[in-house]
């Protein structure tokens, strides 16, 4: 019994730090990640604003889809670049 009650504190002992770490190492979210979804945010509420002013008759289908890539390529350079990086 005594010899099972040390085992057990023996992995205890060594599997504590192990959750410890692996807590550290999984982190928060970074300021880029929350500046990544700020931007998508950003992007899907230009969409949403270019389709209503299409929907209004205020914009073409040919300008819709113009301004809808710019915002998307505007989305990607900003975006694009951060995630690529480690």
């Amino acid at each position: 019994m005594k010899t099972l009650l040390i085992a057990l504190l023996l992995l205890s002992a060594v599997l504590a730090p192990l959750f410890v770490l692996w807590a550290l190492r999984r982190g928060a979210p970074s300021a880029a990640t929350a500046r990544e979804q700020q931007n998508v945010a950003a992007y899907q509420d230009r969409v949403k604003e270019l389709q209503a002013e299409r929907d209004a008759g205020r914009l073409s289908d040919t300008e819709f889809t113009a301004l809808e890539s710019e915002a998307a390529a505007a989305l990607l350079s900003e975006v694009g670049v951060r995630s690529s990086r480690p």
